[in-house]
């Protein structure tokens, strides 16, 4: 085979606007045409450019990898769609080029549309690189999906006869995927799962939902992968027991890059002990650092090292919560030490083989501990039970589908044939549909959510092996929840005893109320068996359910559903929903029921107007009459006291007014407070780090700061809730991290005073939160910075893309200044050349 032939500008840091720019440089281009690769990263190229070169390009023959990283530096935004469609169809040209670099270069959404043709056609494609292009979620979602109709495109030329290699690696970091482009991501993995063997996803923003997704829906078919890195995005225990159920169907697996991804403790151990199965002896590299993996997680790991993972030469673990003296820590290193000596050679780098440097870990309290073996028993009580409620539902499910014996008692066929022709007894025409409640009853404690969809509002007959000879319509209507007209049933001929143990007695009584269905099935061998109490009367929607109901009659808004799914939606809103005020706001249901007032069908309208004054009139009542409004309060709420701010608990006086430790040394740990305050523990961790940020060098009781903390939290649940999503969380540790900056000690003070109330807090912009001082100290460095950019260039580019604000002429010049932070983009000083105007954008 030929040593590979390159041509390469890498790195020179050229400006080539125009085709006469780049002529000289591209000159062994024109001269040759069997170069295999091209390296022009590292310099910016302007749309005539962009086509000379795209000019050359198409002729090379043997073009294998063309690296265009960081080319477009300093470009106009309509600039680099123009340039990047001219050297793309160039390339898509080479029948040879499998791999294409492009990282570096601003994409996003308003210039995804050529690279999105070209991922979509090219299909000699084998390796693509797109890292820090800024694509987002909607221009990520379309890569993705160019990448699926690839794997379309592929086909169809192999079906033509054409060799056509797979897709094998995809890198693309840095590029704030989120959850939002998951779905189209696992898409595309599975479509190209027989090829993938390597994936880097690094620092995408994707939460514990999207890893999941992307784990179980996508890469879990990539049974061939090899390297696999997903730092700096967030598992949690939800992404951690993801991974550790797939990662067993990767047996070439060498790398694997979970490090700070936040796998936690249990999750830690969860990982592990999926390792430790045995099926991924191919593993050499784990990166595992800044996850909060305990001791009790490196034992694990210790375990699974000694006992499956025979090729494991380098585990990095810095950043966790352990002591470097651990004992399994040092047997760990030790067992790579001997690795290395009998596998290694001299020439090996350090960082391939044993434990990195642990020179930031966390210690982990007595108390962490603790909590910890807490969790980890909790955990495992819960999924017990979770394995005994899916077996139960499974064997349920088999016994629905398994066909009925042909021999059945006498009495099993007569009641059969007495329900199957049961039919549906519907008031006169106009009369409004009403939801059918046959009975809901009340699980164990435990009972897994798909268990209690299962019983909840079911007819209960839907367990007797009676089940296949009921009537088709009979079932739809019965047990698919479907919103029918009142029903007239009795039981024929039910004077024999029923099977399973149920009582004649079970038969429906019927009346014109509609919450007076019920029936009388108490101490039957049936529900003792379930463990379930029948309650007769049709409970109103949770918080949950609500805010479900919420989302799908928003989502058929934006996708302009027809006006009869918008109307069904509204009249379970307004049949189930039992209006309490902390409900609607917790849920924002009535702002989003409210809105539909204006829609342009008549019906919808009315149906919003007529749920929303209904809603108030009913909370209304509730104020006047001075009754709670608890009973649907949302998950995780907390109970406002009567100055609207969360009550903290009750604690000794003592206690709570006096200090018991040096002002600067103060924390709620410290002071002995219990912020514990709601039952949600996202919610009661932030309550604590408000505490934390307020009590910071502050003399007030510990009861003042608990209140205003509490308060502070409260707003921000208010403002950016109902739900403890990332908004939330990410407002919650920008508050704290403003509260503790030693720059700017007033702003505890004026909270804990509240001369800025929480609700003014909870909202106040980046600028706001900083100090008089600060404020001023940066006015200063910008307007050293403008004074710097703003002095004569050497330089200038002329431009037609800019206009004049003055005189509308288009010949206007410009330079390019870092006046801001350096991830910020820069800025352009203009002036026209037609009326001498100068301004900055």
């Amino acid at each position: 085979m030929a040593p590979p032939k390159v041509f390469s500008l890498e790195g020179k840091g050229l400006k080539l606007d125009t085709a006469e720019d780049i002529e000289a440089h591209i000159k062994p281009l024109i001269e040759s045409t069997d170069f295999t690769e091209i390296r022009l990263g590292g310099n910016t190229l302007g749309v005539p450019a962009s086509e000379r070169l795209a000019a050359v390009l198409a002729s090379q023959k043997s073009l294998e990898v063309a690296d265009l990283a960081d080319i477009f530096t300093s470009r106009l935004l309509s600039e680099i769609p123009q340039a990047l469609t001219a050297l793309l169809n160039a390339l898509l040209e080479i029948k040879t080029l499998h791999t294409v670099n492009l990282s570096d270069n601003a994409f996003g959404l308003n210039t995804q549309a050529p690279l999105v043709d070209f991922l979509s056609r090219h299909v000699p494609l084998r390796h693509l690189i797109l890292n820090n292009n800024g694509l987002g979620p909607a221009a990520g979602t379309l890569i993705a999906d160019a990448l699926t109709k690839l794997a379309e495109r592929k086909e169809e030329a192999r079906k033509a006869g054409e060799e056509v290699p797979l897709l094998e690696s995809i890198v693309c970091g840095r590029n704030r995927l989120e959850n939002g482009s998951m779905e189209a991501w696992a898409r595309a993995y599975k479509v190209h799962a027989a090829g993938i063997r390597s994936v880097k996803m690094t620092q995408n923003g994707i939460r514990q939902e999207g890893i999941s997704l992307l784990l179980r829906e996508g890469l879990r078919h990539a049974s061939a992968l090899e390297v696999l890195d997903l730092q700096d995005n967030t598992f949690t225990v939800m992404g951690s027991t993801a991974l550790a159920g797939v990662v067993a169907g990767w047996p070439s697996l060498r790398e694997l890059g979970v490090g700070d991804c936040l796998l936690s403790a249990r999750g830690g151990v969860k990982v592990a002990q999926a390792l430790a199965e045995g099926k991924n002896q191919s593993i050499q590299t784990l990166r595992l650092q800044y996850n909060e993996i305990t001791a009790e997680g490196v034992k694990q790991f210790l375990h699974a090292t000694k006992t499956a993972l025979p090729s494991l030469r380098r585990i990095e673990l810095n950043g966790n919560k352990f002591f470097e003296e651990d004992p399994n820590v040092i047997e760990l290193q030790e067992v790579l030490e001997a690795r290395k000596e009998e596998h290694g050679t001299d020439d090996d780098p350090e960082d391939m083989w044993g434990v990195d440097e642990l020179d930031e870990l966390e210690e982990e309290s007595e108390e962490e501990e603790e909590e910890e073996e807490e969790e980890i028993e909790e955990a495992e009580e819960e999924e017990e039970e979770e394995r005994k409620a899916d077996k139960f539902l499974r064997d349920n499910i088999k016994a629905e589908d398994e066909k009925v014996a042909q021999r059945q008692d006498k009495d099993v066929d007569a009641l059969a044939e007495a329900l199957g022709k049961t039919a549906l007894s519907v008031m006169a025409e106009g009369h409004n549909p009403m939801h059918l409640v046959l009975g809901t009853w009340e699980l164990p404690k435990r009972a897994t959510p798909v268990l209690a969809r299962r019983f909840t509002n079911c007819f209960i007959f839907i367990y007797l092996s009676i089940i296949s000879k009921l009537s088709a319509n009979f079932i739809s209507s019965h047990f698919g929840g479907l919103s029918v007209a009142r029903l007239s049933c009795t039981v024929a001929d039910s004077s024999s005893p029923l099977v399973h143990g149920i009582p004649p007695e079970a038969a429906l009584i019927g009346s014109q109320d509609l919450e007076s269905w019920k029936y009388n099935l108490h101490d039957t061998p049936l529900l003792s068996s379930f463990n379930l109490r029948p309650r007769p009367v049709k409970m109103p929607m949770d918080a949950k359910e609500i805010e479900l109901k919420a989302k799908a009659l928003t989502k058929a808004a934006t996708q302009n559903e027809p006006a009869a799914n918008i109307v069904s939606l509204l009249k379970e809103l307004q049949s189930g929903v039992k209006a309490t005020e902390d409900l609607l706001r917790s849920t924002r249901v009535g702002i989003i029921v409210n809105k539909f007032k204006q829609h342009k069908s008549p019906e919808v309208a009315r149906l919003s107007s007529e749920i929303v004054s209904k809603w108030r009139n009913e909370v209304n009542k509730q104020k006047v009459s001075g009754s709670p409004s608890v009973s649907q309060r949302s998950s995780g709420s907390p109970r406002p006291a009567q100055n609207g701010t969360t009550s903290p608990a009750a604690t000794p006086s003592d206690k709570m007014s006096k200090l018991s430790v040096p002002p600067d040394k103060r924390s709620w740990k410290a002071d002995g407070v219990d912020v514990n305050q709601t039952s949600n523990k996202i919610r009661d961790s932030c309550i604590g780090l408000m505490y934390d940020g307020l009590c910071l060098n502050s003399t007030e009781s510990p009861r003042a700061v608990l209140s205003k903390a509490c308060a502070v939290e409260a707003a921000a649940f208010s403002a950016l809730g109902p739900e403890t999503k990332e908004q939330y969380r990410t407002k919650i540790r920008s508050l704290y991290q403003n509260l503790k900056n030693k720059s700017n000690p007033t702003l505890r003070v004026r909270v804990l005073s509240n001369e800025v109330t929480p609700e003014q807090f909870v909202t106040m912009s980046h600028d706001e939160l900083k100090s008089a001082e600060q404020r001023e100290q940066d006015r200063k460095i910008q307007k050293e910075n403008m004074d710097k950019a703003m002095v004569a260039q050497a330089e200038r580019s002329i431009s037609t893309s800019l206009q004049c604000g003055k005189c509308g002429q288009r010949k206007v010049t410009y330079t390019e200044a870092q006046t801001r932070s350096a991830d910020e983009p820069m800025t352009l000083f203009c002036t026209c050349m037609n009326c001498g105007k100068s301004w900055r954008q």
